[in-house]
């Protein structure tokens, strides 16, 4: 499915900058984006920021998705037993820049639920 999408995602934004090519000294891009019926951010974003094609808009999340695999397998393999300072634990061993609660919303957000006490 993302597969799938990226190629609409590159096949619209080549069509945008065919139009652009073809009709740019006739028409304002707003003209070309009302013709074509994309939004301006839309039409924008395909006439310039290629390495934003299908990547999702926003902050990049503080801690990765490797950093939260080890602090599950972590938890998992019993390395927090005090369970009222679990976030404070796990962010000094794997996230010093973060929040405790920063953390908890990862770990949440992963969906891991297996841990006594939660």
């Amino acid at each position: 499915m993302e597969e799938e999408r990226r190629a609409w995602v590159t096949q619209h934004h080549e069509v945008v900058r065919l139009v652009k090519d073809c009709f740019g000294d006739r028409f304002s891009n707003n003209e070309i984006f009302d013709r074509l019926k994309i939004s301006r951010r839309t039409g924008y974003r395909a006439l310039g920021n290629d390495e934003r094609i299908g990547k999702a808009p926003g902050r990049k999340p503080k801690i990765s998705d490797d950093t939260i695999k080890a602090m599950i397998e972590y938890i998992e393999a019993g390395g927090c037993n005090d369970v009222g300072n679990v976030w404070k634990h796990l962010a000094e061993r794997f996230a010093t820049d973060c929040n405790p609660k920063t953390v908890q919303d990862a770990i949440k957000k992963s969906g891991f639920k297996n841990y006594r006490g939660w």
